[in-house]
């Protein structure tokens, strides 16, 4: 065997172990792109009740990232002595928009709220005040 064809047989295994892993590379990046929106992230949402956040005695909020399903998360806390200006609620889901809703309680009265938030690993806020209103 010649130099050149040496050569030129050390070129060709070079060039299918470079296809190899460039094919790989391929199926990796797919199998990434596929799988990484699906992985649950830690995300934080703050809830802003307001000044009339005293006649607060249970609020429930419920997070869906799927219109047509049921909840993703659910909780419910309780105040004996009426509720903080505002509420943290920390859990896990995909990033991505998700559907929130939001119900308080007072002594006479309960009232919901929904609203639209993306989720991106960040807090996130919903405004309630105008649903304590619904409160008086």
């Amino acid at each position: 065997m010649l130099a050149s064809e040496t050569g030129q047989a050390d070129l060709g295994a070079s060039r299918r172990r470079w296809l190899r892993f460039a094919v790989f590379g391929g199926f990796l990046g797919i199998a990434a792109a596929i799988v990484v929106p699906t992985v649950p992230r830690d995300q934080q949402l703050r809830l802003h009740l307001g000044p009339g956040s005293s006649r607060v005695t249970r609020a429930t909020a419920r997070i869906t990232r799927d219109a047509a399903g049921g909840w993703d998360r659910e909780t419910t806390w309780q105040f004996a002595h009426g509720a903080p200006p505002s509420l943290t609620w920390k859990f896990e889901l995909p990033n991505g928009s998700a559907d929130v809703e939001v119900e308080l309680a007072s002594a006479v009265a309960v009232t919901s709220r929904r609203a639209r938030v993306d989720l991106h690993g960040e807090e996130q806020s919903v405004e309630l005040s105008e649903a304590l209103r619904g409160l008086e």
